[in-house]
């Protein structure tokens, strides 16, 4: 087991935590495209769009709208989630994939997923495929600002037995996904390549960096990709993996996980792979940015006893996976840069750069 990463104060760049660039879901021509269609599903009832709204503080990967249909006197809240207009995050992008592993999780599950009622792959009605859940109600921890700081809205504002069962409740939600049989719902995938689930995860964002990035943080990913592809473990029980298992990928009601969000990065591979995620993501928002943590935060050693007694063994390699994290961070934010939508950080002040090179020091 990994000691978590500690004691990485520096001071945050402006603009690094920037949300989603704008779009014009409320423009009148995007309403209008959208009410045709609404009108094609529900061709029985009197439908108006009473209200757009675009979330401001999570999403990066895909276009998400909130969408109020007034129907015959009543409301109706659905979200819709639309691919990427242009240069998507993730090189090969299908919004397919995510629709398909949330239904397939509404059979086959005990974490709350959206229910998926269509999907539409004709571009040209709303520029790009997307497809419309239910809403669901609920609150989720913020990406901006960040849930970790004090003033920050409704976590910093519970109570440190609120913060206690908020953790543990969306991890025991990460632990039912893992018990999923994926193969019975149909996720499996063919792999011609006869690689791992681990190497082809490595080098699928090996191509993204190398295609996508643009050179930024180089050295430190060079090394990493070498440290990770020179000692890929042995992988004797793998799972469906969330992908982006972290707080701001669920929602709550009374301290309760109701959906689990974001499921475009999913894959097969071992638990540890989303658990080394869960930590990554909870020390960026605390030490690297420099934010102490609140009461009620269960400790990182607290945290990998009590999921290995939910797995049912010791977990393997957590040093490995958490170096893996860590690259797969900061891969993601050199995607950023290279898109515009984050600023360039020198890596002595970049957090998850910080946070990888903390990794590979610990893991060697």
């Amino acid at each position: 087991m990994t000691e978590p990463i500690t004691n990485l104060p520096h001071k945050l760049p402006a603009g690094i935590h920037a949300g989603p660039p704008p779009r014009q879901d409320d423009s009148d021509g995007f309403r209008k495209r959208l009410l045709w269609w609404f009108r094609q599903r529900l061709p029985q009832t009197d439908i108006q769009i009473a209200h757009l709204e675009v979330p401001k503080s999570n999403g990066y990967s895909n276009e998400t709208t909130f969408v109020d249909l007034a129907i015959a006197g009543t409301t109706e809240r659905y979200v819709l989630r639309r691919a990427p207009l242009r240069d998507p995050i993730f090189l090969g992008f299908d919004l397919s994939i995510e629709r398909r592993t949330m239904q397939a999780l509404a059979k086959a599950s005990t974490a709350p997923v959206a229910e998926v009622r269509w999907f539409e792959e004709d571009v040209s009605i709303l520029g790009a495929s997307f497809f419309v859940m239910r809403h669901v109600d609920g609150r989720v921890p913020s990406d901006n600002p960040p849930y970790s700081a004090a003033g920050s809205g409704w976590i910093a504002d519970a109570t440190a037995r609120q913060r206690e069962q908020l953790w543990w409740n969306g991890l025991q939600t990460l632990s039912a996904v893992h018990r999923v049989d994926w193969k019975a719902t149909g996720l499996q995938t063919p792999n011609a390549s006869g690689a791992g689930p681990l190497s082809r995860d490595l080098e699928a964002f090996d191509a993204l960096y190398r295609r996508g990035c643009a050179g930024h943080y180089r050295a430190i990913l060079d090394e990493a990709h070498e440290f990770l592809s020179d000692r890929l473990p042995v992988e004797p029980e793998v799972r469906l993996c969330w992908g982006d298992a972290r707080l701001g990928n669920l929602m709550f009601r009374d301290w309760t996980c109701v959906a689990v969000l974001d499921w475009e990065m999913s894959s097969i591979g071992m638990p540890e792979k989303d658990l080394a995620w869960w930590l990554l993501m909870d020390r960026y928002f605390h030490e690297g940015i420099g934010i102490p943590r609140m009461a009620g935060w269960p400790t990182h050693e607290e945290t990998l006893r009590q999921y290995a007694a939910w797995v049912g063994r010791p977990l393997k390699d957590l040093p490995y996976y958490t170096v893996f994290a860590a690259y797969r961070s900061l891969v993601i934010y050199a995607r950023f840069v290279a898109l515009g939508l984050m600023p360039t950080v020198p890596s002595d002040l970049q957090p998850s750069a910080r946070l990888l090179r903390r990794a590979l020091d610990d893991a060697r």
